[in-house]
């Protein structure tokens, strides 16, 4: 069953492995295949990336930002203030300063809370 971790592990691996030979659709492909069944925040954050390799900017942004709202967002470490700089970054593309602003705190505030984790 897909509720394994391992399993969402290895369908993310091979959407992964698929972009680093430039079979960017099939990545694609495969993470919308499984998308309805995967529902984790690391699932979530790699299908917006793909989306990205295939230049779908507007899907991925509705996943990140989806991502940053998931319950089991913790489990992400670095990559949450990687979601937050994508989400940022799509959004000044768009010419959306007010949003990218907003999501440059929630960013802040992220990296302010990683920081006081690991030093603490």
């Amino acid at each position: 069953p897909l509720n394994y971790t391992y399993v969402q592990i290895m369908i993310i691996s091979l959407a992964r492995a698929y972009v680093q030979v430039g079979r960017e659709a099939d990545a694609l492909a495969c993470m919308n295949q499984y998308e309805t069944q995967c529902k984790t925040a690391k699932f979530t954050f790699t299908h917006a990336a793909v989306y990205m390799d295939n230049g779908q900017p507007l899907k991925a942004l509705l996943l990140y930002i989806k991502t940053t709202l998931m319950p089991d967002v913790d489990t992400l470490g670095e990559n949450l203030l990687h979601c937050y700089e994508y989400i940022i970054r799509i959004y000044r593309d768009m010419g959306e300063e007010k949003m990218a602003a907003m999501f440059e705190d929630k960013y802040e505030t992220c990296r302010k809370e990683k920081e006081r984790i690991l030093n603490f």
